[in-house]
């Protein structure tokens, strides 16, 4: 049996005892529990955690590779994820000594790996740039936010809106001159409001007098695609990006396409926001980049200064660590170096006490 995408199938897992039996992986697990010989494929084995690892390799070994009879996660977690009971319930998120130096050793007997620079040794380079912009964001419009009564991830994402908005200007000027010469490119966003925004803006900044007559020229399109789009017009969206012959901007959200969905042909990625997900960030960033593709692309990561976007590369940045680490992965070790910073794991809560 092959297990296609096997990180979605198997990559999770749960301790509530109602769900037992029932889950996606508990699923896989009884489907292949009398099949000799299964293979597991996929581009994206581990999302940043180390647990991310126990479903998938459990699901294959029929168990036997993280040791427990009744396929529960927790030695692998303890041993591996730094796991350990919380008072709000286990957490595993966390990486131990042996997740660094025993677990590639026992993955390599079993895990055949291909990087894309051995499968595609042909590819022109990824260029990474960090763009440092002072912000015109005043302190008393975040302290307002930060010490409203909305949720965490709510503060996050009007922050964060309020980091794209000074950052605008950078990118616009840019993304004209990208459109001018018949370029494609994409914004890449957090959350669908700045998503809406950014496409707004830009849509403005084309039609505007002085470049009026050049945009008509290249036919210059704008597209947006966010998770409050149906699945089939994203789909299409892209599909259209890809076709056009003239200059084009694609706005998304990070998350914005199921794996596969190619946006062939941007050259450059402006990236507006960074996610806490380093896979989902590389997952995001190739989409462009693919076989047969004869110019580089570049990526230019926007980091406005005295805002919320610092603190949130200091979340991200041990993520790509130990994704570098474990798996020994050049890209994400290239974004590490993009975005260096200060190497401290936070959570959502405990940026916004930072910022404050």
């Amino acid at each position: 049996m092959i297990l296609d995408e096997i990180h979605y199938g198997c990559r999770g897992w749960s301790s509530n005892e109602a769900n037992r039996g029932h889950t996606r992986r508990e699923k896989v697990v009884q489907l292949t529990e009398h099949v000799p010989r299964v293979w597991g494929l996929t581009g994206t084995p581990q999302f940043g955690y180390v647990r991310d690892w126990w479903g998938q390799i459990d699901a294959l070994s029929k168990g036997a590779a993280t040791g427990r009879d009744d396929r529960l996660p927790f030695a692998f977690h303890v041993r591996y994820a730094a796991g350990a009971k919380q008072p709000h319930g286990w957490v595993a998120s966390g990486s131990t000594r042996h997740a660094e130096t025993e677990w590639p050793k026992r993955l390599a007997h079993f895990m055949i790996r291909h990087t894309r620079a051995e499968i595609a040794v042909e590819m022109p380079p990824k260029t990474r740039q960090i763009v440092r912009i002072e912000a015109d964001v005043r302190p008393a419009a975040q302290l307002r936010l930060l010490l409203s009564k909305r949720p965490a991830s709510d503060k996050t994402k009007a922050l964060m809106l309020l980091a794209a908005k000074a950052k605008l200007p950078a990118v616009k000027e840019n993304l004209i001159s990208e459109l001018a010469g018949e370029g494609k490119s994409m914004v890449v966003v957090y959350n669908p409001d700045t998503a809406r925004f950014y496409a707004d803006e830009i849509e403005r900044a084309v039609r505007k007098q002085d470049v009026r007559a050049r945009m008509r020229q290249v036919d210059a399109k704008v597209w947006c695609a966010h998770g409050g789009i149906s699945a089939d017009a994203r789909f299409n969206m892209a599909k259209a990006f890809r076709e056009h012959i003239g200059g084009a901007v694609f706005v998304m959200t990070i998350d914005a396409f199921q794996l596969g969905v190619s946006l062939r042909g941007a050259t450059v990625e402006h990236w507006v926001d960074v996610h806490h997900d380093p896979a989902a960030m590389l997952q995001c960033e190739d989409r462009p980049y693919e076989p047969g593709i004869t110019r580089g692309l570049t990526l230019l990561y926007y980091i406005a200064i005295g805002t919320i976007d610092e603190h949130r590369v200091e979340n991200v940045l041990p993520k790509l660590d130990s994704l570098a680490r474990v798996l020994s992965d050049a890209d994400a070790m290239a974004v590490g170096r993009t975005l260096s910073a200060i190497e401290s794991e936070e959570s959502e809560a405990a940026i916004l006490d930072r910022l404050l």
